[in-house]
Parts: structure tokens; sequence; C-alpha cells
């Protein structure tokens, strides 16, 4: 199945794509009022069969008060594109992403590593899903 992963934030979405397990950092997208257009060109290309979308939990797995907005664009995208949206924690993922690209260390230019987090977090966010969808 071929799965799109999203880190929604305020300003910035990652955007990650997963097929057979794997999954990979796609974009970084402005998070503005052409969003549902690079969607719609996103779920084309990509053929997406369903969305997963990170779920900004507690670590006691209560809601943040993020959780609303982002249940409501879930539910916006499941509707323009009758393709199933669920979600999953993503708890820590932008900070793993950090890490794991600091640690890379090929990449020095911290707009770059910036821009860099979302669509890493999205690519992780679809790993852990997939990965609990296994176990």
């Amino acid at each position: 199945m071929k799965l799109l992963g999203i880190d929604y934030g305020e300003k910035r979405i990652g955007v990650a794509t997963s097929a057979m397990g794997m999954s990979t950092p796609l974009c970084t997208l402005v998070n503005n009022t052409s969003l549902i257009n690079e969607f719609k060109k996103i779920i084309t290309e990509q053929r997406t069969q369903k969305i997963v979308i990170g779920l900004p939990l507690y670590k006691d797995g209560t809601e943040s008060p993020n959780c609303p907005i982002i249940r409501e664009f879930g539910a916006k995208l499941e509707a323009e594109f009758n393709i199933p949206v669920v979600f999953h924690n993503e708890l820590l993922t932008s900070w793993e992403a950090e890490e794991y690209i600091k640690q890379t260390k090929h990449i020095k230019d911290p707009k770059k590593i910036k821009d860099m987090i979302d669509k890493v977090a999205a690519s992780m966010l679809l790993q852990s899903y997939g990965n609990e969808k296994n176990n």
C-alpha cells in the first residue's frame, strides 16, 4: 500500500512517502492557502492510497492543544481526496529527525537542516506507523 506521511506544523509541513515498508522523505511545504493544491499534485503523482498524519500526543497519551487543528486538517484531506486518513503518535519525531540530520554531518547550513527536519520527521512517522502495524 502506498502511504503518504505528514508532519503538520503551523508554518511548514513535512511530507514523506512509503511503499513496501520503506519510507522516504519527499518535501517540505509551506502551510498556506495553496496547500490543498500542493497535496493534490503529490497524492496524484505518488498514487497515494492512505494518509498518515502525525498527532502530537504527550508522553501520557493525552492530546496536545494542536490536535484538534490537525484532526480538522486530516478530515479536510479525507473529504477532498476520498483517501483514508489515520493519525499516528508523532512523539519525538522532530527531535529524532534533527538529531539524525546533525549526525550525518554532511549538512552544515542551519537553514538546510531546518528545511530537512520536517520531511525526515514525516518519514520517521511512516516508519513508526509501519513498524507498529507489522507487530
